[in-house]
């Protein structure tokens, strides 16, 4: 799952910093980004049995049958180009989604062969052996805690951390060990959702997430991890914030929570979606 979780946040920061991207690309991501999400996670999806197969091959590590290696292989470009004669004659979908849809597609095309040439081990650390079973064969698993890496100092050229130092029990100490095992030149790579400025609303909003997911810890606060990061001598290379809208049921679904506990998360949200602050941001060590 980790390559489809790659490919996703690609196509989420290509539309949020299109650059110099044609016009109708730049409207087709602004209005059309489920389309491009769908397209980014394609090559990633028909590994076998339809998209849930797709999913559980990812996550079990088994072998791909001979159709879905054959279309991981051969397929993608040649795919590709049919769909965008099928967008340019109007035949697959509206124009702008279509348009969309090419975008994530080749955006997870290109982000493939940039990437391959480049990594030499990737390496999945966690807390839980049962989750480290659904890495992928070829990747390392190593079984530990964040604020205790098991690694040697200076042993890794990027670290990256999405959407987990909410889970950490104490962020600061992590991102010391992030920055202990990167090496010169090193990159860390970090994005999660920031608390409310209002101390009020925070609480309350910690509140809703441990009803949700008893295993939530805390949402760190704005430039809380530049501190630990600049401290250890790493310079801030480029950092982003936006805002990412919910929708409430998938939201508790993601998490299994259900029953009354759902009903309690609802009623305290009272809305049907919501908004939460998303920051992203790459540290650099120098040379």
């Amino acid at each position: 799952m980790p390559s489809l979780l790659l490919h996703l946040t690609a196509i989420e920061r290509l539309a949020a910093n299109p650059g110099e991207l044609p016009e109708d690309f730049i409207r087709a991501l602004s209005e059309d980004l489920a389309y491009a999400r769908f397209g980014a996670a394609l090559p990633d999806l028909p590994l076998c049995e339809g998209v849930f197969g797709g999913l559980a091959a990812n996550f079990s590590g088994r072998d791909w049958p001979p159709f879905a290696r054959m279309y991981h292989e051969r397929a993608p470009v040649a795919l590709g180009l049919k769909m965008a004669e099928l967008v340019a004659s109007g035949a697959l979908v509206g124009t702008e989604a279509g348009l969309a849809l090419l975008a994530g597609y080749f955006t997870h095309l290109c982000l493939d062969r940039a990437l391959h040439p480049r990594v030499g081990s990737i390496t999945v650390l966690d807390t839980s052996a049962r989750l480290l079973e659904f890495v992928p064969e070829g990747i390392g698993r190593s079984l530990g805690r964040a604020e205790q890496l098991p690694f040697e100092d200076a042993s890794f050229d990027l670290v990256t951390c999405v959407n987990s130092l909410h889970h950490i029990a104490r962020p600061p100490r992590a991102l010391d060990e992030m920055a202990r095992v990167l090496a010169p030149g090193g990159r860390i790579v970090l994005e999660d959702f920031i608390a409310d400025d209002d101390p009020g609303r925070a609480r309350r909003w910690e509140e809703i997430e441990r009803i949700r997911d008893p295993e939530h810890g805390r949402l760190i606060t704005a430039g809380e991890p530049r501190v630990p990061l600049l401290g250890a001598g790493l310079d801030l290379d480029a950092e982003e914030m936006w805002l990412r809208v919910f929708d409430v049921d998938p939201w508790l679904e993601v998490a299994g929570c259900g029953g009354s506990a759902a009903e309690h998360v609802r009623a305290l949200i009272g809305a049907p979606t919501f908004e939460l602050r998303v920051w992203r941001a790459r540290f650099r060590r120098p040379e």
